[in-house]
């Protein structure tokens, strides 16, 4: 359990990643052509999945939401955000999706020696967030400045 600065309140641990990983892909920005869904991808951690399922029915810079969870890495070419569990092997997924355009967040340390371009750190009571801004330069995805500020690093 986490405690929120709202007046705060306990949360669980996965409802505030899923709420991290929805409010990350709100502040990014995808190179041309726009898609007519945001399609939000979980690798393995199934509370993940479930907690992200409960904002399907918002949008993100206009589109619907889909979220899905993948059998395995090679289906996620088509992913907008990949987030990948502690427990994967970032060794083995990251060079598939290193080159594409997709806002890849991590929750391991080894995802942001690995290029992750977003890696949730959990922290005593907290949790924060480390940016690698050229990972996501290197894919073409923008993100805002507001979103920079508020990372523990940005690389």
């Amino acid at each position: 359990m986490f405690i929120s600065a709202n007046a705060w309140a306990v949360v669980d641990e996965f409802e505030l990643k899923a709420t991290f990983i929805f409010r990350f892909a709100q502040y990014t920005s995808w190179p041309p052509p726009p898609n007519k869904e945001t399609l939000l991808c979980v690798l393995g951690q199934k509370e993940i999945f479930d907690e992200l399922e409960k904002f399907k029915d918002r949008k993100i810079n206009g589109n619907s939401i889909r979220v899905i969870k993948l059998p395995s890495i090679k289906t996620a070419t088509d992913c907008n955000v990949v987030f990948i569990g502690a427990r994967e092997n970032f060794n083995s997924i990251m060079p598939m999706l290193r080159p594409l355009p997709i806002l890849v967040i991590g929750d391991s340390a080894d995802a942001f020696e690995e290029k992750a371009v977003i890696v949730l750190v959990t922290e005593p009571n907290r949790i924060s967030f480390k940016i690698n801004r050229t990972q996501a330069n290197n894919v073409g995805l923008v993100m805002s400045a507001q979103l920079l500020k508020l990372a523990k690093e940005v690389r």
